[in-house]
């Protein structure tokens, strides 16, 4: 909990500093043997719900998105860390783009998939209200409007009756003419 006293300082040379008990932050950082069982238990005591999660992020101030990634070294060690951390993997073309916290943080995070819009009008609820509106999720194929008026049980039984393909071509390639031609059999 000390590494949450500390305050991040961003000067205006784009230079970065830590303000507070930054000693015994780095001290609890190095790796002791015989203090590693007892962290493993407090790691399993603190939990951090979501609503205190939601006031540390409003305690912290904006500035620390500005924080330069300039340095490369500096760059791919919080990647590298990130990776370990998430397990999401950034490509180095779109590392390479990224030259703050800020940009970072909108290369990791992907937006939400944008909605269908079959999806949005259903939502609305306007056009489905209608008598002579249909709305589908995909494509209407003329199999779909054959299932809709009740023909395609008959269609298949005809098609199969006469050992023609239901589907598709059936293996049958469609330019005969052209092995004709050719000489081909």
């Amino acid at each position: 909990m000390r590494a949450l006293e500390t305050n991040i300082e961003v000067r205006e040379t784009g230079g970065v500093g830590l303000d507070g008990h930054v000693t015994s932050v780095v001290a609890a950082l190095r790796a002791q043997p015989e203090v590693q069982e007892a962290e493993q238990e407090l790691k399993e005591e603190f939990v951090l719900d979501a609503q205190q999660a939601i006031e540390f992020r409003k305690s912290w101030d904006k500035s620390w998105k500005t924080i330069s990634l300039e340095d490369p070294r500096v760059k791919f060690a919080v990647n590298k860390r990130v990776q370990q951390l998430t397990g999401h993997i950034i490509p180095d073309h779109k590392l390479l783009t990224v030259n703050t916290v800020a940009g970072y943080l909108g290369v990791l995070v992907k937006p939400a998939p944008a909605k269908k819009l079959a999806e949005v009008i259903e939502q609305k609820g306007e056009l489905q209200a209608l008598p002579n509106v249909a709305v589908y999720n995909r494509r209407v194929t003329p199999i779909d409007k054959e299932k809709m008026v009740g023909r395609w049980k008959v269609i298949v039984d005809e098609l199969e009756k006469r050992d023609l393909p239901v589907v598709g071509t059936g293996g049958l390639s469609g330019n005969v003419e052209k092995k004709w031609a050719r000489g081909e059999s």
